[in-house]
């Protein structure tokens, strides 16, 4: 994927503000750490310096359509070639407040008789940045390796929601339309069912 598609999907307020140090910070003073000053280097000329010379990232992304049906609190993922056969059976968790909702009820229920889609979508910019991260650690520099941490993260997020906003376009869905989920968050809060996409 070109990183110059991915750079304005990048949150820069969670990179800056959560990743680079900048919680908390406010006013003027948050204009001078953004900005910066003739000694320090802003937040926004660093991301720009840094988005400019970098050298490990290396964005790949991997997206699939499957087809599939809602059944009970699953998502139950069928092969594309002859749309019948299982091939995964996604487990979500009703949530606790409000209607009681969870990710299988945005799906078309099994005895409806029609068919869904599930996109599927996996994001790296590769291992390079890890190894960086490392190296940065052992080197004692601890204040480039938060930036790089920082960006490395936030470049990933990135990744996903330009990929997120190709299959919204795919599918001819609205901008202001679809979400996207990943596991480990409340509506998907099992990590380990991560892993049937690998399979």
């Amino acid at each position: 994927v070109d990183l110059d598609e991915v750079y304005p999907h990048l949150d820069t307020h969670v990179l800056f503000k959560l990743h680079w140090g900048g919680k908390g910070v406010k006013g003027d003073a948050w204009k001078q750490l953004l900005e910066g000053t003739d000694e320090d280097e802003g937040f926004r000329p660093r991301l720009e310096r840094m988005w400019r010379e970098q050298t490990y990232l290396h964005p790949r992304a991997l997206l699939g359509y499957f087809p599939c049906y809602s059944e009970g609190n699953d998502i139950v993922v069928l092969d594309p070639s002859d749309r019948e056969t299982i091939l995964q059976r996604f487990v979500n968790p009703r949530q606790p407040g409000n209607d009681h909702v969870c990710l299988s009820d945005f799906f078309r229920p099994k005895e409806s008789g029609e068919l869904d889609v599930v996109a599927l979508q996996t994001v790296t910019v590769g291992d390079e940045v890890t190894e960086l991260m490392a190296q940065l650690e052992k080197d004692g520099e601890f204040a480039e390796q938060l930036f790089v941490h920082g960006l490395g993260v936030q470049t990933a997020e990135g990744l996903a929601e330009w990929l997120h906003a190709k299959v919204r376009s795919d599918l001819g869905i609205p901008d202001v339309q679809g979400r996207r989920y990943s596991w480990g968050y409340p509506a998907v809060p099992d990590q380990s069912e991560h892993e049937k996409v690998d399979a």
